[in-house]
C-alpha cells in the first residue's frame, strides 16, 4: 500500500483527492493549520474508504513547520509514495480588487515563503528522496 502525503486537505481541492487517493488504496495523511475538526471529519471518511488516516497539524507559512510536519509524518508511515501539494496562501491584493502596489516587501515575502519558499522545502524532503 502507497503511503501519500497531501498538504492543505481540510476542503476543496485537497479534500477531493484525499478521497480520490484513498479509493486509489492509498493511505492519507491529513494536513490542517486551524481546521482540526474538520482534518479529523476527514479522516473518519477515509478510514470509511477502508485507508489509514492520520491529521497532523502544522503551520506550513514557516520552514519549521514544514519539518514538524514531515518528522510526524514519516514517523507515522514511514517514506512518503506520493505527494500532493495544495497548501498555499492568498492576500487581500490578489484579484480583480488587488493593487500589487499596496504589497509591502515584507508580505510580498511572507506570501512568497508560503506559496515558494515552503513547497520547495517540502520537495527537498519528499520528492527527491523518492528516486531512491
Amino acid at each position: 500500500m502507497r503511503h501519500d502525503y497531501v498538504l492543505q486537505n481540510s476542503g476543496g481541492i485537497g479534500r477531493a483527492s484525499a478521497k480520490r487517493l484513498a479509493r486509489l488504496g492509498c493511505n492519507i495523511a491529513v494536513h490542517f493549520h486551524k481546521a482540526e475538526s474538520i482534518a479529523n471529519e476527514l479522516v473518519k471518511e477515509l478510514h470509511g474508504l477502508g485507508v489509514e488516516a492520520k491529521s497532523f497539524q502544522a503551520d506550513l507559512s514557516t520552514y519549521d513547520g514544514v519539518r514538524q510536519l514531515h518528522a510526524q509524518v514519516t514517523g507515522w508511515r514511514g517514506q512518503i509514495d506520493v505527494l500532493f501539494n495544495n497548501a498555499g496562501v492568498t492576500t487581500k491584493f490578489v484579484g480583480a480588487d488587488g493593487n500589487i502596489e499596496d504589497v509591502s516587501p515584507e508580505e510580498f515575502e511572507a506570501t512568497w515563503r508560503s506559496d515558494t519558499g515552503t513547497h520547495y522545502l517540502v520537495r527537498l524532503r519528499v520528492v527527491f528522496p523518492m528516486r531512491n
